[in-house]
């Protein structure tokens, strides 16, 4: 076999050799790798069944939790509010002490004096005594789960028999040692603190009492509306009504009648002269009106104070207060309430009855007294007035008011305000007070 040339080989490798030229374009133009794509995923109405029953579950679970916890917290308050209607029944204040928080202790201390007095509540009002019936407790609020709120109803009644209802809130807390123990409002219950002005009133209260304020205010803008006429009242200086939620009337109760006017119930009331205020306690902290009676009767019993605050800055302005319980500022407010319809006018037919003391014209001048300590001396003072003035309220009235402050003697009062002479006021004394 012939030897194959070089140049034969070289022909060789460069044309007929097994591998072929390849351009760079077919190089470059590598497929691209086929597409992954994942199957859905495929769940089954069983398996959607399942799982939604497994959350439905967990939520009941969480909720029967909750219920469960909220009616246990409910069976244990409820437990020492029994607790404490037996106690305050028996006027035991030890246990009271024990079921109740000893952070406040001034609020405790006023609790325990009011039991110890025979009051199971604040008094809505001072003239006011707990009916018979018990209070109903109504509800039990766990507001978290550390606080709660249970609410009554009390039945009061005035001196002349007619029965009020009213609402009052208690509270209690969950201890650290798990018991739950009385306490007072607390600061979120009241809300933040408000104003509102009329030409009469500025009225000062918390956003728990706004409702009742804005109707309250009305009311007392048209009962000063018909009197600041004649009473001066200075209209640069609205007098200054508070509701307040740390104001308690005192636990005693007078020895009122029922033919007393309505004056006397609801007096002494808590008036500041330095500036002119009448502090009067919260609704929401003594007790709110129940039904519309004693709706009606609260708004009453608050004007006829607000009546006598306006009355004493009339006759007295911003004196010392050596004048505090004069009994014939008493006796004219009286008139003056009755002719607004404030009070019913059978209570001017008051039949005074004898006095313990031997009541000259100069002691009935400076005596000074309240419902709570002496009202048998404010019925004949009443009673007096009768004798000296018309029937009805009249100017008269207005003028022995304005010289209240300004005469130094009873005689002096009479002839200043209804303009007799001294020797004429002189009889008309010496004929009331014969025996």
């Amino acid at each position: 076999m012939a030897k194959a040339s070089d140049a034969d080989v070289l022909e060789w490798t460069i044309t007929d050799g097994p591998f072929r030229r390849v351009s760079t374009e077919e190089i470059l133009a590598v497929d691209a790798p086929p597409e992954t794509r994942t199957a859905p995923l495929a769940i089954s109405f069983k398996q959607w069944g399942l799982l939604t029953c497994a959350t439905l579950g967990l939520l009941a679970g969480v909720w029967l939790i909750s219920v469960w916890e909220t009616l246990t917290a409910q069976v244990a308050v409820r437990r020492v509010i029994a607790q404490e209607m037996a106690a305050e029944q028996a006027g035991d204040t030890a246990t009271l002490a024990q079921l109740s928080t000893h952070t406040e202790a001034v609020w405790l201390e006023q609790r325990l004096d009011r039991v110890e007095n025979g009051l199971p509540a604040w008094l809505p009002l001072p003239g006011l005594r707990p009916a018979s019936a018990p209070a109903q407790l109504q509800s039990v609020t766990l507001l978290n789960p550390n606080l709660a709120q249970a609410e009554f109803t009390r039945q009061f009644s005035v001196p002349g028999g007619e029965l009020y209802t009213f609402s009052l809130p208690q509270f209690y807390a969950r201890t650290p040692q798990n018991e739950w123990k009385r306490v007072p409002a607390p600061e979120s219950y009241w809300g933040e603190p408000r104003q509102l002005r009329g030409q009469y009133i500025r009225l000062s209260f918390y956003a728990v009492d706004a409702d009742f304020a804005v109707e309250l205010l009305a009311f007392l803008e048209s009962v000063l509306g018909q009197t600041c006429g004649a009473w001066e009242c200075p209209a640069a200086e609205p007098l200054k009504v508070e509701l307040g939620n740390r104001y308690f009337f005192r636990p005693e109760i007078p020895a009122l009648r029922p033919d007393d006017p309505l004056l006397f119930a609801v007096l002494p009331p808590h008036l500041t002269r330095f500036p002119y205020a009448l502090l009067v306690p919260s609704p929401h902290e003594v007790g709110f009106p129940a039904d519309e009676a004693a709706h009606t009767f609260l708004k009453r019993a608050i004007a006829i104070q607000v009546l006598f605050a306006a009355a004493d800055r009339f006759a007295f302005g911003k004196r010392n207060g050596a004048d505090v319980g004069n009994a014939f500022l008493y006796a004219l407010v009286a008139r003056r309430a009755v002719q607004l319809g404030l009070d019913d006018a059978r209570t001017l037919a008051v039949t005074p009855v004898p006095v313990s003391d031997r009541m000259t014209a100069e002691r009935w001048w400076n005596f000074r007294t309240g419902p709570w300590q002496r009202p048998d001396i404010l019925r004949n003072t009443v009673a007096l007035l009768r004798q000296w003035l018309p029937p009805h309220y009249s100017n008269a009235d207005v003028e022995l008011l304005r010289r209240l402050g300004e005469a130094q003697s009873l005689e002096e009062w009479l002839s200043l305000g209804l303009g007799v002479s001294p020797s004429q006021a002189h009889h008309m004394v010496e004929t009331a007070l014969q025996p």
